[in-house]
């Protein structure tokens, strides 16, 4: 089911920030998407290593992962607005949900298009969903650690030798997900099938990795790969259906990568 409304309208804005709130689970995974075109036209070696982190080379997107913990009151009237908690190059913070993850942009003649998304693994109980909530909070403060750089996973994923430990005093956007689950006790399985992983494909799993799964104090794995773990279903996405100030599109259960057939058939 599909509603929309008026973004150009800022009173509107407690429409779509109404659906995140009675759709959304405190605990649940909100992923920014934005596409400004930029990737396509990016270096080859950029490409190859894209491609090495699993994304196809018809996917240009660029990925935020936040973790959603719970409406509050706004500080001037009556409203409430949805919170997330992210970790960003200033530090890790709480904030509300801004508008720009589900608008298109404009900058120097480049549009960028925004997409929010919400996951949710239903099979945790709620006090699992208040000891992620927990968790995330505990991070408040913490400095951003960048681990998205090549050189920090480059070892894995061409020889297939764990990495250097990431910093625990840091947090990255997409470990912040990551490490919250694995309290709860989820695991991540490796995801290195179009990278070379050279040892790795000699003894079956990356060197100093257990065998199934990924050690997270040295995890090579991004967003997209939390988007598209089966044990996680679609359950809100709230984007723009025009370029610029056109209407917010609010879409329920929707499939993953909804906004893009090829891409649907490229990850299956």
């Amino acid at each position: 089911m599909k509603e929309s409304l008026d973004l150009s309208n800022r009173q509107r804005l407690k429409i779509p920030y109404e659906a995140i709130m009675e759709t959304a689970t405190p605990g649940d995974i909100l992923f920014f998407i934005s596409d400004s075109g930029r990737l396509k036209n990016t270096s080859w070696i950029n490409r190859e290593y894209r491609k090495w982190l699993g994304f196809s080379p018809l996917d240009t997107s660029e990925w935020h992962t936040t973790v959603y913990v719970g409406p509050k009151k706004e500080s001037k009237g009556a409203g409430f607005r949805p919170y997330i908690v992210h970790a960003v190059p200033k530090g890790t913070f709480e904030t509300y949900v801004p508008p720009e993850y589900f608008a298109n942009t404009q900058h120097e003649g480049v549009i960028r298009c925004g997409r929010t998304e919400i996951i949710r693994c239903s099979s945790i109980e709620n006090n699992d969903r208040e000891r992620i909530v927990k968790f995330c909070r505990q991070q408040l403060g913490k400095p951003f650690d960048d681990d998205e750089r090549w050189y920090r996973n480059i070892v894995t994923l061409v020889l297939g030798i764990r990495s250097l430990p990431r910093d625990p005093a840091k947090v990255s956007c997409h470990g912040l997900a990551f490490d919250a689950y694995a309290l709860i006790g989820m695991s991540f399985p490796h995801q290195l099938n179009n990278a070379p992983n050279l040892m790795g494909k000699i003894i079956g799993h990356p060197v100093g990795h257990p065998p199934k799964n990924v050690d997270l104090s040295s995890n090579y794995l991004r967003d997209h790969f939390l988007y598209r773990d089966n044990r996680f279903s679609n359950i809100i996405a709230l984007f723009c259906a025009k370029q610029v100030d056109g209407e917010v599109v609010i879409e329920r259960n929707p499939t993953k990568y909804s906004w893009n057939g090829a891409l649907q058939k490229a990850y299956g």
